[in-house]
């Protein structure tokens, strides 16, 4: 993915954004109706580009979105969705780059990752380590595998 491809989010974009993020995890085979009541969760609003954002366009539409925040515990990688028909293509891949490079910049020296369960294999293997779990988001009570990546360590990729 070439760093043109890859830009910074705008305010116009954010409900084409929700709802690539909404179709993302609906790939997965979430019921509809679990689904419905993650809809807050997966709606952008004008606060989440007070933090990096990124997007990746695909034609008239969005091939991914990454966006990192700032907890008390650190840097965490707070989204990373592609779009369905681009899973397996680099996409994911380029964003998790962009993470990486930003969080670097921004003086981080680890990247903590709330993994979504199908999606922990793909950060073990862009170099994080799993360590622990968190509780999801109510409404609900699944545990989120928590996972670090080392920023310090060389060969990580990097947009």
């Amino acid at each position: 993915m070439t760093p043109e491809r890859l830009r910074t989010a705008s305010a116009t974009e954010l409900a084409a954004l929700s709802d690539l993020m909404f179709r993302s995890k609906a790939h997965w085979g979430y019921d509809p109706d679990w689904l419905d009541t993650r809809r807050a969760e997966l709606t952008l609003t004008a606060e989440a580009l007070r933090d990096p954002l990124a997007v990746i366009r695909d034609g008239d539409g969005f091939a991914g979105i990454a966006a990192l925040h700032r907890h008390d515990e650190g840097w965490h990688l707070d989204k990373l969705f592609v779009a369905p028909h681009r899973i397996g293509q680099g996409t994911g891949r380029a964003l998790f780059g962009w993470a990486v490079g930003t969080a670097r910049a921004l003086g981080a020296p680890q990247l903590l990752i709330d993994s979504e369960p199908q999606a922990e294999g793909f950060y073990l293997r862009m170099g994080a380590t799993r360590i622990g779990a968190v509780p999801s988001p109510p409404p609900e009570g699944r545990v989120l595998p928590r996972l670090a990546l080392d920023l310090t360590l060389p060969g990580l990729p990097d947009a």
